[in-house]
């Protein structure tokens, strides 16, 4: 759940994912907490970015997979259902979600073409 205007909602529409938004400075009601859950469970991944506070720990506890976005002031995610990425990322560590299920390695790192050619 995300405040509604936020970056992250604006940024879930840009990839065409759905967000459950609720009012900024607003608690976090039954209703929107619910249909978070219920999202988290049908989806192939949640998508986390900084600290998910106490009234995302339910949805992200949900989730089978997780992508958490890597970055300045996000905390480290150790988990192996996590598969960690840059904002620049995220589109394509989402889209591949599905295709690394398989995998051995639990723990993985979206590698962007700069990283690999460096």
């Amino acid at each position: 759940m995300v405040p509604a205007g936020d970056a992250a909602a604006e940024r879930a529409s840009e990839l065409d994912c759905e967000a459950v938004t609720v009012p900024p400075f607003a608690g976090v009601d039954d209703s929107s907490r619910e249909r978070a859950t219920e999202l988290a469970r049908a989806a192939d991944a949640v998508v986390v970015a900084g600290d998910v506070g106490d009234a995302n720990q339910s949805v992200v506890a949900a989730a089978r997979r997780c992508v958490a976005v890597d970055g300045e002031g996000v905390p480290a995610v150790e988990s192996p259902r996590t598969i960690v990425a840059t904002v620049d990322e995220l589109p394509a560590a989402v889209a591949g979600v599905a295709t690394r299920e398989g995998e051995p390695d639990a723990m993985r790192r979206v590698e962007s073409s700069e990283q690999q050619d460096g």
